[in-house]
């Protein structure tokens, strides 16, 4: 198994990438009988809508889970030591959906896992920026499936309460992701931008969005309702074609109340 696909294991519980159904985009079920394979449609969208337009997709729309930007997609197929892999680039780009589509025949069969990595090439032809895995599944021979595969952040930077994060170069559409645990009922996240112009995207436990912190004013904040102990996400994206660098973080907002008696 590719090293770089191992860290995510340990992280937290992120987003869906929908991938299944043997039909091809006219409609058409692609016969297989003759070489015992089933087929797996995948489709994402190329940015996000909850980033595209967010102030229309902050309901819990499909599609919008927790990626950004998308520019490849590497899906590792894993049949005891048999790792098959596949990959979407532009070629498979879809101008009606803005979307990377394309089916793929696989063996049928039961297979160990699904390895899927989404890189976002302002940031790294060969570091994802999320991945994520789907156990255990059946590829019918002549039929199809629906995987449900969960995504991460690949190697999101914890922050600490109430502390900037370092500060970090965001090239036009590059990206960066953080996450933390809620201490509290609120939250508020802040993000300041020393250079250029930086937007981010707060992403629940669920991966589904809460709400984006923009505006052309250096700092910004947005305060959101949250579960203590739970774990959210930031993705800190550069606006700028000329280049941005700024920091994030998040503080503690709940309040006190002091009852004396007298």
């Amino acid at each position: 198994m590719k090293s770089r696909l191992v860290k995510f294991l340990s992280l937290a519980l992120l987003g869906a990438l929908i991938l299944g159904a043997c039909e091809l985009p006219n409609g058409t079920v692609k016969s297989v009988a003759s070489t015992g394979k089933g087929n797996v449609k995948v489709s994402i969208p190329l940015v996000n809508p909850f980033v595209a337009q967010p102030t229309t997709v902050l309901s819990k729309a499909a599609g919008s889970k927790a990626f950004a930007f998308v520019d490849t997609v590497e899906l590792d197929f894993v049949k005891g030591s048999e790792v098959t892999t596949y990959f979407l680039d532009h070629a498979d780009y879809d101008p009606e959906t803005n979307s990377l589509v394309g089916t793929i025949s696989v063996l049928g069969g039961d297979y160990d896992k699904l390895w899927v990595s989404v890189f976002n090439n302002v940031v790294s032809t060969t570091t994802p920026v999320v991945s994520g895995e789907v156990s255990n599944f059946t590829v019918p021979v002549n039929g199809s499936v629906n995987l449900d595969v969960r995504m991460y952040p690949y190697d999101p930077v914890t922050l600490i309460d109430g502390i900037y994060s370092d500060s970090a170069t965001y090239a036009l559409n590059g990206e960066k992701w953080y996450r933390f645990e809620a201490p509290s009922n609120f939250t508020q996240v802040t993000v300041k931008s020393d250079t250029g112009d930086l937007d981010a995207y707060i992403f629940g436990p669920d991966a589904l969005p809460l709400d984006q912190v923009t505006g052309t004013d250096p700092e910004n904040s947005v305060l959101i309702s949250t579960t203590p102990y739970a774990v959210y996400y930031v993705c800190v994206i550069g606006k700028d074609p000329n280049g941005s660098t700024g920091e994030v973080k998040f503080a503690n907002m709940a309040g006190s109340v002091t009852i004396t008696f007298q």
